[in-house]
């Protein structure tokens, strides 16, 4: 998606723990903008710099209709397969509304799903391949697993044992890599489970719009988050001072699935 025509020297946005700043290259070409965190020289934060793509981008909010629908996402009005002219490789992409509801933004941070994808690399977990914004929508470019849901292979009946097991130890796999980061997705399902392969059965965790990035002395505080069916009891209290640890909420979730 990155354009080498021309080049240019942009400071990136200041630290919001140590005010430190570190400038990048850029590319300036024309229409739509990339968000790319990377790293403050300082003190290792995440920050965040735009990359304008070439106006022949085929990542545009207009392209994304009924027709190419996949589903939903937390924190989005929709999912969306586009595929590239040039390569022919399918995408799946989020488009979150830039200017939201406030109770909505509360649960689902753009800036701290995006910060969470970057960094994330496992071979269980959907890889984020950049982000795009316009006048109303940012757009999250994500690897597309063409077989969908996980639910959707459950619905169809009985599942072979074998089968079941391996699907659940690559869950395990996934999850444990995102604890082993302090990363909780707090929204594990069925239909957050992506089916990458049919024919090897390769599966991906998806949609981390509720995730949480904890540092060493923090738990989880938001409650509700998630789905119900599959919500852990403590996420699900009316308690809203009572803190909970996203980990257990997590192997909750796992088991319901």
């Amino acid at each position: 998606f990155s354009c080498h025509w021309w080049r240019r020297r942009l400071c990136c946005s200041r630290c919001c723990t140590c005010g430190g700043s570190r400038r990048l290259c850029a590319h300036l070409v024309s229409v739509a903008l990339v968000v790319r965190p990377r790293r403050c020289c300082s003190c290792a934060c995440q920050l965040t710099t735009t990359v304008r793509l070439p106006a022949g981008s085929f990542i545009r909010s207009a392209e994304c209709t009924r027709n190419n629908l996949l589903g939903s996402g937390a924190g989005s009005t929709g999912v969306y397969k586009l595929v590239s002219p040039l390569t022919g490789e399918a995408f799946a992409v989020k488009l979150v509304l830039r200017h939201r509801k406030r109770e909505t933004a509360a649960k689902h941070s753009f800036e701290k799903e995006v910060s969470i994808f970057y960094k994330l690399r496992h071979p269980g977990i959907c890889r984020l391949r950049t982000v795009v914004t316009d006048e109303q929508y940012h757009m999250l470019v994500i690897e597309l697993c063409e077989q969908g849901e996980l639910f959707s292979e459950v619905a169809q009946g009985a599942m072979r044992e074998p089968v079941a097991r391996d699907y659940f130890v690559q869950i395990i796999d996934a999850v444990d890599y995102c604890h082993g980061k302090r990363i909780y997705h707090r929204d594990l399902k069925l239909e957050n489970i992506l089916v990458k392969d049919g024919s090897t059965k390769r599966i991906k965790v998806a949609d981390f719009g509720m995730a949480r990035d904890c540092n060493p002395n923090s738990m989880c505080l938001t409650k509700g988050m998630g789905t119900v069916s599959y919500m852990a009891p403590e996420v699900a209290a009316p308690d809203a001072l009572a803190p909970y640890d996203g980990a257990a909420a997590d192997v909750w979730s796992i088991g319901v699935t």
